[in-house]
């Protein structure tokens, strides 16, 4: 079964205490994310790219926003196991000065030295753990509109029993050519407790976040990178919704306009022969979803599972919509043979 609309498969795993101090931890990681990416956005060294054994892009701010929020981490009386997105080898093949870079952002942010130690050591410092609660990591989602100047966010989430217990997404102020929406060009930070809401920050205080009507006609957050996905995704929504209109937008930002109804549909569908999701890609976002009060789940309609590895093996891709929406876009899947 989705999750959404009050259901919530399991109870909640942490006890009270350490929920809220997780809670405020979240929030300090999102207000430090949110300032430094905002800074070395602006730095055209730090948008240089090379290419991860996957194929995927990787800059040096990348990897010290990671070691930067991996400090902060460190210092707070949370649970302290973090499966992130970057590693040591994550600027193996980047340009020499790639580490320089790193570094100079992280003197900067922690203010201090780093009492002999290589930056290389600092981007696993917290990745020993192997059981309990995790914080799953991505200092950057979206590394290719960070390159070209788009949206990009960081997604931080608390996994406990296989389930997203918090999530939060901050996206700074967006390029004033990009958008004249107001409420993205201001840029966007929103967080989740499971069971307990979502929420959103204009800079003063946090309001609560409840999904308005379906918009008509209702809105597509697709890749604003073309290719296969979108092909497959636009013929799924020709049956589901066939009056959609396009908003192509880089990474879990897609899930973050799903709760605050300025977006109907973001979905990631699984690729033949493709490897399992990783949690660092969804569940900030969809825990946002679900407790806005849209529907989140795999593309067969089932809830999905963070595992212990960090990975959503038993999950099929990821949807998070708006609720009027989720049956016909499961069906439509399933009639086209995509589950």
């Amino acid at each position: 079964m989705a999750i959404g609309r009050g259901f919530y498969p399991c109870p909640m795993p942490l006890d009270a205490a350490t929920l809220a101090r997780c809670e405020t931890t979240l929030v300090d990681l999102l207000l430090v994310a949110g300032r430094v990416s905002g800074l070395l956005a602006r730095d055209p060294p730090y948008r240089a790219s090379a290419a991860k054994a996957d194929g995927s892009p990787i800059t040096a701010a990348d990897v010290a926003i990671q070691i930067v929020l991996l400090d902060h981490l460190a210092r707070a009386n949370v649970p302290q196991r973090v499966i992130a997105e970057e590693s040591d080898a994550s600027l193996r093949g980047a340009d020499p000065g790639a580490w320089g870079l790193v570094e100079r952002a992280v003197r900067h942010e922690l203010k201090s030295e780093l009492h002999g130690r290589d930056v290389r050591e600092l981007v696993n410092t917290l990745a020993s753990e192997k059981d309990g609660p995790y914080w799953s990591i991505d200092p950057i989602d979206g590394t290719s509109g960070w390159v070209a100047g788009r949206t990009f966010c960081t997604c931080i989430a608390l996994i406990d029993q296989g389930q997203a217990i918090l999530g939060g997404v901050v996206m700074p102020r967006v390029p004033d050519d990009w958008t004249t929406d107001a409420r993205i060009r201001d840029g966007l930070m929103l967080r989740a407790t499971f069971g307990q809401g979502a929420f959103a920050s204009n800079g003063t205080g946090w309001s609560r976040l409840h999904r308005t009507p379906l918009t008509n006609p209702p809105v597509w957050l697709c890749s604003a990178r073309k290719g296969n996905r979108t092909e497959r995704g636009r013929r799924v929504l020709e049956r589901a919704a066939p009056n959609n209109i396009p908003f192509p937008i880089d990474s879990q930002c897609k899930y973050a306009l799903v709760a605050q109804s300025i977006g109907d549909i973001a979905f990631r569908l699984s690729m033949p022969g493709s490897s399992a999701e990783q949690a660092w890609d969804h569940a900030a976002g969809l825990l946002l979803v679900s407790e806005s009060g849209g529907m989140a789940s795999d593309i067969r309609g089932q809830s999905i599972h963070y595992a212990d590895d960090g990975r959503m093996s038993n999950s099929l891709g990821a949807i998070g919509c708006a609720a009027e929406l989720h049956r016909p876009i499961i069906d439509s899947l399933a009639a086209l043979g995509m589950t």
